[in-house]
């Protein structure tokens, strides 16, 4: 006998053979009312599968990262470098009647200050064109910023009582010069000492203890200038130029300050996930940080505009003159300030930095003072 053929659909047969269990209860309910109730929470099932589905696309495609926290006692840490500047950048004990005049015109050239301002208050103290006869005497001679401000300005040599490391004798051997806009500073552990020091002991006897002699009776300073008496540090990474100008901590005369000094490793992921450019390069220094990478952009404009390069910023370009200075990058810097639009720095991908913690007390106390005028030749109040 033949079979008869089906009047079922494919779709039918679909629904009551597959083992998605809603269609299946769908397709063989026997009333309305439960083939409703089926497909409804089939639906329902669907519709919050594929919402949860599109909540993982949303969550991936925004990249979102998770931040890790260790914190790690180790036996012993890499030292910072530590950079430190007298705030006095020249010495009176070492001008000429020559460099003694041009005082007004260094007091003034500051980076950001208005130079043209300055050029206006000084005309009506000093005449400009004697000045700038006295700066071209001295140009013929070989006069140069550069070497003036090493000549005349702070000298470590000079300066430093005291120096010990981790309960070694120091020197300014250990130190590497640097030009700020505190003219002479001095870096212990810089990138050109090479050996990677470490400290394994905390407190007071370790790590780095100076004792430094800021020379104020010897100040040039003028109003025009830098107010403040004493010295001032920062602790970097030895990779990283200083910017002493915005940051640092100060130490007046007759005072010493205890650092705690801790380590703190930043690792940040590039995009999508997050900011940083593990690509960029910089010119001039061999790790890229915010530091150098502030220093050559803004070096770039400086050059373009002023054809020069100030003291202490990385370039082979011509260092600017004084009147340069005043006349065209102090302005420029202030301009840049004013409107600002600064010069703008990715973030690294890998950072270091040494926050610090500081406390100060009165050096020295009556007993020590008698060892200082003993063995270094300072009573206490030339300390104080």
């Amino acid at each position: 006998m033949a079979t008869q053929p089906s009047n079922r659909s494919l779709e039918f047969d679909f629904a009551t053979t597959t083992t998605m269990h809603g269609l299946s209860r769908i397709a063989n309910s026997q009333s309305k009312a439960l083939t409703t109730a089926w497909a409804v929470g089939t639906l329902l099932c669907i519709g919050v599968c594929a919402w949860q589905i599109s909540l993982r696309f949303v969550d991936f495609f925004e990249f979102k990262v998770n931040t890790e926290i260790l914190i790690v006692h180790n036996n012993s840490l890499e030292f910072p470098a530590v950079t430190i500047c007298n705030f006095n950048r020249y010495r009176s004990s070492e001008l000429d009647e020559d460099t003694e005049a041009l005082l007004p015109l260094f007091a003034g050239s500051m980076y950001g200050s208005d130079g043209n301002a300055t050029l206006e208050y000084l005309a009506n103290y000093v005449n400009i064109s004697d000045l700038r006869l006295i700066l071209d005497r001295l140009h013929s001679k070989g006069f140069t910023i550069e070497t003036f401000t090493r000549d005349t300005g702070f000298s470590l040599n000079r300066s430093m009582i005291h120096c010990y490391f981790n309960g070694q004798t120091c020197s300014e051997q250990n130190f590497t010069h640097v030009f700020t806009i505190y003219g002479n500073c001095y870096t212990f552990n810089g990138p050109s000492q090479g050996e990677h020091l470490t400290q394994t002991m905390a407190g007071f006897g370790n790590g780095l203890n100076l004792v430094i002699d800021v020379d104020q009776y010897t100040y040039t300073e003028s109003i025009s200038g830098h107010l403040e008496a004493g010295i001032k540090f920062l602790t970097h990474s030895k990779h990283e130029p200083p910017l002493m100008a915005s940051q640092g901590y100060a130490v007046q005369p007759g005072t010493k300050a205890f650092a705690s000094i801790s380590q703190i490793q930043s690792f940040n992921l590039p995009k999508p996930w997050g900011d940083c450019d593990s690509d960029t390069r910089l010119d001039y220094y061999d790790s890229y940080t915010m530091s150098g990478c502030t220093l050559e952009r803004l070096s770039k404009v400086i050059k373009n505009i002023c054809l020069c390069r100030p003291i202490g910023f990385p370039g082979n370009e011509t260092v600017c003159d004084i009147f340069s200075m005043l006349r065209c990058v102090d302005p420029l810097i202030g301009d840049i300030a004013k409107s600002g639009n600064t010069v703008s720095c990715g973030i690294p991908c890998n950072y270091t930095a040494y926050p610090i913690s500081l406390s100060y007390a009165t050096l020295p106390n009556y007993s020590a003072a008698t060892g200082f005028e003993y063995f270094y030749g300072v009573s206490l109040q030339y300390m104080r």
